[in-house]
């Protein structure tokens, strides 16, 4: 069944709620006149998200000696900033939490990946001195066309890479898309940032893009560190290959890209204790 602009919408419209206010939180970010209040306030629309950004502002990736107890607190304590970049990783683990059979993936392998990818582009970014909040945003909802693809339910299961090494190859055969398209599509249809939406569409090849950036090749790098790091997805090896190109593009050092690697593996540590004393208090 192919993938039609409308079909793609109603889809998206089923994601959680949280994840709305992950895009709204992204286009509001970029205006430069913009008040906190008013993020604030796009935050609160959803109770059950404000509940999990405070657990999360409490846990050890911030280390506060005193609890926040309110929304408002917890943006003057840790920024809002840092607060945008709690709701990316509270929305993408709700909108993770279904397996995905026709890809024979769990709920636990594609948000593991899309975790450690979003993870390994901040490092990789911080690394080159850029700044760039879309490729950790693009890194968290990367698998977001896996979803929606999924919901159709076409009937096909992808036979793995030993039959096809290319998943997208797959999705094209069976959606008429590849997940990457599904999920830019969306994301463009949500409003977010051309910079954002064509790091997703073009994260497995960023030399595909019209004008390759280098957040776009630090993104595909963030997806080496991942498959590196055990939380590569089937059908994608061959996307990951470091070359010369990606390395120049990216301004980054190969001995660089070790440290990234070392580094996202130690901050995963906190982001998953996070997480498990969110799960503990659920």
């Amino acid at each position: 069944m192919p993938l039609d602009h409308s079909t793609l919408v109603t889809l998206g419209s089923t994601l959680p709620p949280s994840l709305q206010v992950f895009t709204q939180l992204e286009q509001r970010m970029h205006d430069p006149f913009v008040d906190v209040s008013e993020l604030v306030s796009v935050i609160r629309t959803d109770p059950s998200l404000v509940f999990k950004l405070l657990r999360l502002a409490n846990s050890v990736m911030f280390g506060q000696r005193a609890p926040c107890d309110s929304l408002d607190e917890a943006v003057t304590r840790v920024g809002i900033r840092e607060i945008q970049r709690l709701v990316g990783l509270a929305s993408s683990h709700q909108s993770y939490q279904q397996d995905l059979p026709a890809y024979g993936l769990t709920a636990k392998q594609v948000w593991d990946n899309a975790l450690t990818t979003a993870v390994a582009a901040e490092v990789l970014t911080r690394a080159v001195g850029r700044r760039s909040d879309a490729g950790y945003a693009a890194g968290l909802m990367r698998n977001l066309g896996r979803v929606i693809l999924e919901k159709l339910r076409a009937g096909s299961l992808y036979p793995g890479e030993a039959a096809v090494p290319d998943v997208a190859v797959w999705e094209r055969a069976t959606y008429g898309l590849s997940s990457a398209e599904a999920g830019a599509d969306l994301l463009a249809h949500w409003r977010l940032s051309a910079e954002l939406v064509g790091m997703i569409r073009f994260h497995a090849d960023p030399f595909a893009m019209p004008e390759p950036s280098a957040d776009a090749v630090l993104l595909n790098l963030a997806g080496h560190i991942a498959t590196r790091l055990g939380s590569g997805l089937p059908g994608e090896a061959g996307y990951w290959t470091v070359t010369a190109s990606k390395l120049a593009t990216a301004g980054l050092e190969e001995v660089q890209l070790a440290e990234a690697e070392a580094e996202t593996r130690q901050r995963l540590t906190q982001v998953r204790s996070a997480f498990a004393s969110l799960r503990d208090a659920a």
